[in-house]
């Protein structure tokens, strides 16, 4: 989603994301597609917050003036996201998601971004946009029960303005690396998604741009991880915002935004674009962080599924029969005729 240039959200409600949301009445807090209890474990716990790490109140702001003074102010480029002046930058995409049943219950499982240009035919580059690459309007929720009832496997946007868990322990690793002071990072949280914080996060102080506000704490790096509002299934929010102490590298995943940037020493990016288990890019402050250079804005429609031409046939059932009738036959209209008569789901193995 492309961010408004230099408006400010200040004061502002941001409506939960795609991803953010359950999928149908059926999810429960060991198997939604968008909790992962294994991301806070030994990070976060129950509602008493025993196991919450040391999170303090930051009350004094001043040590955090640097940040805000040293962003572009236009909000255009990365440099409005991260302080320039770091050695390097990288990009980190958030994986797309399969959505599957288990168990009569929604389950997930990370997809590239460059996997799914391959499948839609657009092009996987270091600037890609998510709308680009995908070139289709987004799922909603009852296209999404309805081809997990029919044994399908769409495929479902990245996680909006928070750090998918597997993407949070794979940084925290490799960050803690590059700051002598893991222990004692600075990290922030976008204020108004309109939630009281869990139990065990105190009240503090806050930073403001033009652009972004953020509630500002001290904490440990382990902190990514953590979920600050544990509010079950319904929504999960990690820290918009990071730097350690010394200031060696900094990190913003910004609320509007399905990738997460990094700025830091040339060894922690090398790092970063080279981690198997993360999609990342070399970026650089000029990059507009909304601009896909390679592939055009898809067009508008209101319809949500889509289908390849292709003779791999599969075997659906009745209700995913009723879902993939109905709109290969829109498609087929609004071709004019041209589409051919094989075709499958977007996601499928």
């Amino acid at each position: 989603m492309a961010i408004d240039e230099g408006k400010s959200t200040k004061g502002q409600v941001s409506k939960p994301g795609a991803l953010r949301k359950p999928v149908g009445d059926d999810l429960d807090e060991n198997v939604g597609p968008w909790f992962d209890p294994a991301a806070s474990e030994g990070v976060a716990a129950g509602a008493a917050g025993s196991n919450i790490p040391d999170i303090r109140p930051i009350n004094d702001t001043a040590e955090a003036r640097w940040f805000c003074d040293a962003l572009d102010p236009s909000f255009e480029t990365l440099g409005g996201l991260l302080p320039s002046g770091f050695e390097a930058y990288a990009r980190v995409l958030h994986p797309a998601w399969r959505v599957r049943r288990e168990d009569g219950r929604l389950a997930r499982s990370p997809v590239r971004w460059a996997e799914v240009a391959g499948i839609r035919g657009t092009v996987a580059h270091r600037r890609m946009q998510w709308p680009q690459v995908w070139a289709l309007p987004m799922f909603d929720d009852p296209v999404i029960e309805a081809c997990t009832e029919a044994v399908l496997e769409p495929i479902v946007q990245p996680d909006e303005g928070t750090l998918p868990p597997e993407v949070a322990r794979a940084l925290i690793e490799v960050l803690g690396e590059h700051t002598a002071a893991p222990g004692s990072c600075f990290v922030g949280v976008w204020p108004g998604f309109n939630r009281e914080y869990r139990q065990g996060i105190p009240e503090t102080g806050r930073i403001s741009t033009r652009a972004r506000d953020w509630d500002l704490f001290r904490a440990p790096l382990e902190a990514l991880a953590l979920d600050f509002f544990d509010i079950g299934t319904m929504f999960r929010q990690s820290p918009n915002l990071a730097w350690p102490e010394d200031r060696r590298w900094c990190l913003v995943t910004d609320i509007d935004l399905v990738s997460t940037y990094v700025g830091g020493p040339e060894a922690l990016i090398a790092q970063i674009l080279g981690h198997e288990s993360l999609e990342a890019y070399e970026a650089v402050p000029e990059d507009r962080f909304w601009e896909d250079t390679e592939n055009p804005l898809p067009p508008e429609s209101k319809h949500r599924l889509g289908l390849i031409a292709d003779d791999d046939m599969v075997r659906f059932e009745p209700l995913g029969i009723r879902v993939v009738r109905g709109c290969y036959n829109l498609l087929f209209r609004l071709s004019g005729g041209r589409f051919p008569a094989g075709g499958r789901i977007i996601g499928l193995k």
